[in-house]
């Protein structure tokens, strides 16, 4: 009662005459003066939040000092006013998160924030309050910082910094027991290590990251609610570009801890399969949002610069991609995980000491996979045989999640529902396969991988014998023909296989002369060893409890005394031959705008769209490949296109064609059949002109457009989408791009780039930059190693530790320093042979074409004259049988007359008969 009657009081005046909103606010801020009683100052207060609401600029231009008094001298010695002075200072500088105050209503909530801030004594009161232990006084503390972050972040930071008890605070605040504080604390914390370095190395070091993983364990792991996702997201904002913290992070015994939460042994050796409780788990929203956490901060210390032992290069990498290819972990996360790992994931040299390489190749990584039963809702899964990492990978990518079992199955339920147009593959498989693609692509960066690979491939010679090598799933996916005209309908999955085939085998080709070499050498065979369609029982996609599918009796056989009979084509032939029948099918569709066919051109858009990118890649800078492929009939697939076009808003596929196109014009320089003088009439034809519009009006097309190396997926609504172009292929087209358009306007007998070089100068550069790369990452580790030795120096000098490690120290570091100076040396003198050697070849190839060029001259010369002398010949054969004939003339004309004819005469008449 007695409270009541004071803030009546307060309210009323002493004369008891009405007042307005004004006045009364006038009269509340003097009871807030120091002279007056607590108890008065706590009922001015009080009454101020509630006039808050309704007259809040009044309120904050009176009433703000006094306040701000109120909250540095009595919310400390009083939990009730400490509250009621926090609420009200919250409610004055608070945004209304719905925005129906409006304009204004912001301007005035950062003009009470920034009084707030004006007074440097405030804030460093506020940080002091969060240390109080009244759970009122401690929450509308956290929530009044949470307020002012938020309006005025870097303010509030930079006060925090200078705070006597600021750390200690927040670090309190994460050991209270309170939940309502606890996830309170964590929002703020969040809010107050954004983009702070200095913040978050403060916190880090009075224990924060030990905090916040307790409160993880205690909420259950990965099992637990939206307080793991809060915590583990503080943990990422600490470490995510500080190398401070994450180097402080490596010193605990907290890393370990990450592979733990998901069930994964952090000392498992790479010989033991991961244990099935990991693969096999069930997953909700909220589980899947905390392993996301957990993976990006483990995404974070795979890719730093920083730590350098077995749980970085073997554990972590291993943890991704066993989460990736081999557990039940939804598709995102899948997708996540190889977006996460290293670009440098090539097998590891013993010259590699790139701190973020992984210490394992994944053709060595043995790996477990399971697929789920249909029909089971994902509670019954089978255990696949085991098989290799990039086996998985490779699969991965050309039949999708789980080798396409559930889409097959889809895929037949709609059909059997009646549903059986295609409307697009699922976003987030495609988004999962290209990220496998861009996997498979960092792990073929070196060239001795890729002919590593390629050399599988290729027939091997054995005592006299060609031995043809089994094919592989990406061979298959690459060579099956497409379905011709008039027959069976096309298979959507079957193009999404062979397109991210082409994707996988350009990554395979793209700038490697000798890669190139060996894969026109490739001919795969189409028999027995071939494997399925992909899906369930694809490649190595076998359950692990039973036999692999007998094959038909005879079968083999027949077919391998078929092979003897048929030499094997090229891959590069077969893939022509494919790319004019998928021309000849598409041409069906070419008028239907609206209706299935329209979406069935579409789907063999993307067809033609795979062949040609793939084509396009091999052909570039190869010579050979590039007749190979006009000798097949490349030249007319490629022209009718161009030339018969109904369409005017479909760019895509005849731009594509004059790239092609241009490069084959380019690149035609071995003597053949098509050679570019027989080439230059058709581009005369068409029109030089058209043919660079047709070409430039391609990038403007949303499709290849909207490419980007952190996206590639083109969606088409709801969670469906596509793939027609990958990074690496539209980087390739944009570096191309203008060789092409000059060379369509080039004359036979000219290049339009300096780009011929030899196989053996291309092979020469790479090497070069091959080894650039590698000792500039040896130079890189050395300086790192200079820079840590430096500061343990620097550190031992400062804390007065004994002379004798110094000493040590300083003799390591003037051994690593010539160690860096010979480095330095050797590779400035291996550049300058490699660049000797560089200028020699390109001398030499300069001299090679000139000759070639003399002696093309000298031999179109010879056949011009040759030409001639046949056309003479030819004019006195006609001349001599005019001659006969009017000397046969001429004895008839005699022997009428009665005239002699001599006997030599008539016996040449008659041997002429």
């Amino acid at each position: 009662m007695e409270f009541f009657s004071q803030t009546y009081v307060a309210l009323r005046g002493p004369t008891g005459a009405p007042q307005n909103a004004s006045d009364t606010i006038a009269r509340l801020v003097d009871r807030l003066s120091p002279a007056t009683l607590l108890a008065d100052r706590r009922a001015a207060v009080l009454a101020l939040k509630g006039l808050t609401r309704d007259c809040k600029k009044d309120v904050g231009d009176h009433a703000l000092p006094g306040l701000l008094q109120v909250l540095q001298n009595d919310a400390e010695v009083d939990a009730d006013i400490g509250k009621a002075v926090m609420e009200t200072l919250n409610l004055l500088c608070e945004v209304d998160p719905e925005g129906k105050e409006g304009k204004e209503g912001r301007e005035l909530a950062l003009q009470h924030t920034d009084a707030v801030l004006a007074n440097e004594g405030v804030v460093h009161a506020i940080f002091g309050l969060m240390g109080d232990n009244n759970f009122y006084t401690r929450f509308g503390t956290l929530q009044f910082l949470a307020t002012l972050l938020k309006n005025r972040r870097h303010v509030v930071q930079s006060y925090f910094l200078t705070a006597q008890t600021g750390a200690a605070s927040v670090i309190a605040t994460l050991e209270d027991k309170r939940e309502i504080i606890r996830n309170e604390a964590l929002s703020t914390l969040q809010l107050l290590t954004t983009q702070s370095p200095d913040i978050q190395k403060v916190l880090a070091f009075e224990g924060a990251f030990e905090k916040l993983f307790n409160i993880v364990t205690q909420e259950g792991g990965i099992e637990g609610g939206l307080v793991v996702q809060d915590a583990l997201m503080c943990v990422d904002t600490l470490l995510r570009f500080n190398s401070s913290n994450q180097n402080y992070f490596h010193s605990t015994p907290l890393p370990p801890t990450l592979p733990s939460l998901l069930l994964f042994p952090p000392n498992l050796p790479l010989s033991e399969p991961a244990p099935q409780p990991f693969a096999l788990q069930f997953w909700d929203a909220q589980k899947e949002n905390n392993v996301k956490c957990i993976i990006e901060i483990i995404g974070l210390l795979v890719g730093g610069k920083t730590g350098h032992g077995d749980l970085e290069s073997v554990i972590f990498p291993r943890l991704l991609v066993e989460i990736a290819l081999s557990s039940n972990a939804p598709t995102a996360l899948k997708t996540q995980a190889l977006k996460l790992l290293p670009s440098n994931i090539s097998p590891p040299t013993p010259s590699s000491t790139s701190s973020s390489a992984v210490g394992f190749s994944l053709p060595s990584l043995i790996l477990t996979p399971y697929i789920p039963v249909p029909e089971t809702n994902g509670e019954e899964w089978d255990r696949l045989e085991e098989t290799s990492a990039l086996d998985v990978l490779v699969e991965l990518g050309l039949s999708g999640e789980y080798g396409g079992i559930l889409n097959h199955y889809n895929q037949a339920v709609n059909s059997a529902g009646g549903e059986g147009t295609w409307m697009g593959d699922l976003t987030k498989d495609l988004e999962l396969r290209a990220a496998a693609v861009g996997v498979f692509e960092n792990f073929v960066r070196k060239e001795g991988v890729r002919t590593a690979i390629l050399g599988a491939m290729v027939p091997s010679s054995e005592e006299g014998e060609n031995r043809q090598p089994r094919s592989t799933p990406l061979l298959h996916a690459l060579s099956v023909a497409p379905p011709s005209p008039n027959s069976t309908p096309l298979d959507p999955i079957s193009v999404t296989s062979t397109h991210f085939a082409c994707l996988l085998f350009a990554h395979l080709l793209r700038g490697s002369p000798e890669a190139k070499k060996l894969a026109k050498s490739v001919k795969p065979s189409l028999n027995a060893n071939a494997p399925q369609t992909p899906g369930a029982n694809a490649g190595f996609f076998v359950p692990a409890d039973g036999p692999p599918p007998p094959a038909q009796a005879g079968q083999t056989d027949k077919e391998e005394d078929d092979d003897d009979d048929d030499d094997p084509q090229t891959l590069l032939a077969i893939i022509t031959e494919n790319l004019s029948l998928a021309f000849l099918s598409r041409s069906r569709y070419q008028n239907d705008k609206v209706g299935e066919g329209a979406i069935e051109k579409r789907i063999w858009d993307r067809l033609v769209t795979a062949y040609m990118s793939l084509l396009a890649t091999w052909l570039w800078e190869d010579p050979g490949a590039t007749r190979e492929f006009l000798e097949c009939g490349g030249l007319g697939v490629l022209v009718e296109p161009i030339n018969q076009i109904s369409d005017e808003l479909d760019v895509l596929i005849p731009g594509l064609c004059v790239f092609l196109l241009g490069i084959c014009y380019e690149y035609n320089r071995e003597p053949g059949e098509i050679t570019r003088k027989t080439t230059y009439p058709i581009l005369t034809r068409l029109g030089v002109d058209t043919l660079i519009g047709r070409l430039s009006r391609m990038r403007d097309d949303d499709r290849f457009r909207n490419v980007s190396p952190e996206g590639v997926v083109f969606p088409l609504g709801s969670d469906k989408g596509e793939i027609w172009f990958d990074w690496a292929f539209v980087d390739f087209w944009k570096s191309g791009y203008y060789t092409v358009q000059r060379s369509l306007s080039t004359s036979p007998d000219q290049l339009a780039s300096a780009s011929g070089q030899s196989a053996e100068t291309a092979i020469l550069i790479s090497s070069l930059r091959d080894s650039l790369r590698t000792q500039t990452v040896e130079i890189e580790s050395l300086k790192e190693q200079l820079r840590q030795l430096q500061a343990q120096q620097s550190d031992r000098a400062q804390g007065g530790k004994d002379s004798e490690e110094l000493q040590t120290l300083r003799v390591q570091h003037a051994d690593l320093q010539q160690q860096f100076a010979q480095l330095h040396t050797t590779t400035s003198t291996e550049i300058s042979s490699l660049q000797n050697q560089l200028q020699s070849s390109q001398t030499e190839l300069q001299a090679a074409e000139s000759k070639a060029s003399s002696l093309q001259s000298e031999l179109e010369y010879s056949e011009e004259k040759k030409k001639e002398m046949e056309k003479e010949q030819e004019d006195l054969l006609v001349l001599l049988d005019e001659v006969t004939g009017k000397r046969k003339k001429d004895k008839q004309r005699m022997r009428e007359k009665g005239m002699e004819v001599s006997e030599d005469e008539e016996e040449d008449e008659e041997d002429e008969e």
